[in-house]
């Protein structure tokens, strides 16, 4: 079972997917946003620039730093 409702996934990813450029294709919502690559990419769609370093590494510390990253980009942008 997933965390997030499919009902709510269903009109928040293709809004993402547009907004990001990044498609989920088959992929379960987690390990889509998991790594942190969307969310940056979503946040720079936003506001371009607002995350300087999007990491691109499998390492866990380097996609928490991407997670980190957006959540400080959230907040600038008031969310």
């Amino acid at each position: 079972m997933s965390a997030f409702p499919k009902a709510e996934s269903a009109d928040v990813v293709p809004w993402v997917e547009r907004k990001s450029g990044q498609r989920k294709g088959g992929m379960g919502l987690g390990p889509w946003l998991k790594n942190g690559e969307v969310l940056c990419a979503l946040a720079n769609s936003l506001q371009a620039g607002i995350v300087k370093n999007v990491n691109h590494s499998p390492m866990p510390f380097k996609q928490m730093e991407n997670i980190s990253n957006f959540l400080k980009a959230a907040r600038k942008l008031g969310v």
